[in-house]
């Protein structure tokens, strides 16, 4: 993993690392992410930022109407994230598909025009595009969950090989950690 502070470094020297890692396939995390520009920047150039909490506090505090919202996609995410031994084995990062699946609601866009600005893998395209592919069981367990459907929450959960109580107990872990996120920004 290869981290890179967005503040610290210009865009040319962040191309230049990207350009040297040629065809190696490492894990490049963003850092210190402030604009929604630097978050694009950093995806078209294949960079991972695992925890967009600076991107999701930005665009909350532009929108205060979406701050329950942030809170549901902060959730989200970290409940996704906690699943994630569950997940099978892929390049996603289940962080990312819980976060971004309320991006469209955040910036009161079509999804297809949320997901279109964003460089994402395949199969988490085909999970926010409707919980389809090897993550949508991951995606609907998370919407199942949220909605409270306890039936459909306890069948996506044996797909994955989790039980009921453990499910809840991660949407609780989840939500105890959005909180003191959004606390501390």
């Amino acid at each position: 993993m290869i981290k890179v502070d967005f503040e610290r470094t210009t865009p040319e020297e962040r191309a230049e690392l990207v350009k040297r890692q040629g065809g190696v396939r490492r894990r490049m995390l963003a850092e210190k992410i402030e604009t929604q520009e630097q978050f694009l920047a950093a995806q078209q150039a294949g960079f991972v930022y695992c925890r967009w909490i600076r991107l999701v506090a930005l665009i909350s505090a532009g929108m205060l109407k979406s701050s329950d919202r942030v809170l549901s996609a902060l959730v989200r995410a970290r409940f996704c994230e906690l699943l994630s031994p569950k997940a099978p084995k892929a390049e996603s990062d289940l962080f990312l598909v819980g976060l971004v699946s309320l991006m469209d609601a955040i910036l009161e866009v079509p999804v297809a025009d949320a997901l279109e600005k964003i460089s994402l893998d395949q199969h988490t395209k085909e999970a926010l595009m409707g919980g389809a592919g090897p993550l949508g069981p991951i995606y609907q367990l998370m919407l199942a969950q949220e909605a409270g459907q306890w039936e459909q929450a306890k069948d996506f959960a044996r797909q994955l090989h989790v039980t009921e109580s453990e499910a809840r107990e991660l949407w609780w872990a989840a939500m105890k950690w959005a909180r003191q996120v959004r606390r501390r920004t």
